[in-house]
């Protein structure tokens, strides 16, 4: 009987093991993804998939940088030593630059501002491409944070 509960508690604890890894496991895939193919986001089943990004992306980037005005200039010149470049704005918005070298001036910001690709969320995510300007916005109070990958 007692090699029996000693057998049941380790069972649980490699099932509590494994749904945790898989957790994590399906975020990096979530990143990897992404990175590789951004359209990838319209086919996983997460309600919150922009806050599961976020989450992956701190433990998986090289860099990662709160951006506003006066350092966006700086990341996206780090950013050309870089594979990928990805910038979130608050849990709606998330960008991955395209084109470091393809940029349009922006006022606003005071930088050169590169080609992207990516979501905003409203509701469902809409698939936006552009200058990336005119995916992040304006620079204002929200919380924008760049990642730069290998």
């Amino acid at each position: 009987m007692e090699m029996r509960k000693i057998a049941y508690v380790a069972l649980i604890i490699i099932a509590l093991a494994c749904t945790d890894n898989s957790n994590n496991s399906d975020n990096q895939l979530i990143v990897t993804h992404f990175l590789e193919d951004v359209r990838s986001l319209e086919r996983v089943p997460s309600k919150n998939i922009i806050t599961d990004f976020t989450a992956e992306a701190k433990n998986m980037a090289a860099v990662e940088m709160d951006l506003n005005k006066s350092n966006i200039q700086e990341f996206l010149t780090q950013g050309k030593k870089y594979s990928y470049g990805v910038i979130i704005c608050e849990n709606h918005t998330i960008v991955r630059i395209t084109d470091f070298e393809d940029c349009q001036q922006s006022n606003s910001w005071s930088a050169c501002m590169p080609h992207g690709q990516g979501f905003i969320k409203k509701g469902d995510l809409v698939f936006q491409k552009g200058f990336i300007n005119n995916i992040i916005g304006t620079p204002d109070s929200q919380k924008r944070i760049g990642y730069l990958f290998e």
